[in-house]
């Protein structure tokens, strides 16, 4: 089965993920929201960690998931469930929580929408000494700003920047946070509701200072133009801007959990009509786009996002 990396890859985060840095034995029972087709999760069992559990609202993923590692990691778990509202998942259950690339997505979607989830974050990770893992395409100032400390009731936060690989040509991949209960919070900090009013408070104040968007100097841009331009040397593709089929395009562009509902031929129709307009040529409509540029990519993200 394919699998598809969001946002950073278990090789670009794996230091991090030691047992020594986020203060749990390889016994520590760990969630990741979101998990998707990814890696991560088998990355993370043979790195040490087999009380781990994984969730995804989504059927078709679940099951391919659990075909593909039932034997070969039996004590690997797969939950299918919505990470907004999640009863099937024990309150403070989790040691590690991880999110890699599901906050990012909910980002876009309306406030309560985030709200929910970090509600369910709050209710999932233990109490005590639980770590909330948060990996992003975002800069670390960004998180905090939006995610302080306030708001979550987590204890303290430890940040780092993950480094690309070409420096001169991309100032970092994105982010790792580790939001930490060190035993100095009561069990019964807040209700909530509480928590959800609080946290919708801390990103409305937020989103009226400052919305994110596309822009051409964020982490995501310079992680998707990576990725892009990786896979055309894989292709043989030459030039400052070369073009790889839509196909191809379409994976490396549009999040896993959006292509559900989001389907190749839909963005296939997207693409011819965005291009037609660009051209000012109802023509264009009749001819399927059969490939892009990354620049061609991107103009069409900020179109149709």
């Amino acid at each position: 089965m394919d699998s598809f990396e969001w946002v950073l890859s278990f090789e670009d985060v794996e230091k991090y993920l030691q047992p020594e840095v986020l203060s749990h034995s390889y016994d520590a029972p760990v969630l990741t929201l979101g998990c998707g087709n990814s890696r991560l999760s088998e990355k993370l069992y043979t790195s040490g960690f087999k009380n781990l559990s994984n969730l995804d609202n989504r059927v078709e993923v679940i099951e391919q998931m659990k075909q593909e590692y039932e034997y070969k990691m039996p004590s690997m778990k797969w939950i299918l469930g919505d990470a907004l509202a999640c009863p099937e998942v024990e309150t403070g259950g989790y040691k590690v929580v991880i999110d890699k690339g599901l906050f990012d997505y909910l980002l876009a979607q309306k406030y309560h929408v985030l709200v929910a989830y970090l509600t369910e974050v709050q209710r999932v990770v233990d109490k005590q000494n639980g770590v909330f893992v948060l990996i992003s395409f975002h800069d670390v100032d960004y998180l905090k700003d939006l995610l302080p400390l306030t708001a979550l009731c987590f204890s303290r936060v430890d940040t780092f920047t993950i480094p690309g690989t070409d420096v001169s040509a991309m100032k970092s991949l994105g982010s790792l946070l580790l939001f930490r209960n060190n035993g100095e919070i009561k069990t019964n900090i807040m209700s909530c509701e509480a928590f959800a009013r609080r946290i919708e408070e801390e990103i409305n104040d937020h989103f009226k200072a400052k919305k994110p968007i596309l822009r051409e100097q964020s982490c995501e841009f310079k992680q998707r133009q990576e990725a892009f331009l990786q896979r055309a040397n894989r292709e043989g593709k030459q030039g400052r801007d070369p073009k790889l089929p839509c196909a191809i395009v379409y994976k490396l562009i549009i999040p896993a959990e959006l292509q559900v509902e989001y389907s190749y031929e839909d963005f296939c129709h997207d693409a011819a009509k965005t291009r037609s307009e660009w051209k000012h040529s109802e023509d264009d409509l009749s001819h399927e786009v059969e490939s892009m540029t990354f620049s061609e990519a991107w103009k069409f993200l900020q179109v149709n996002q």
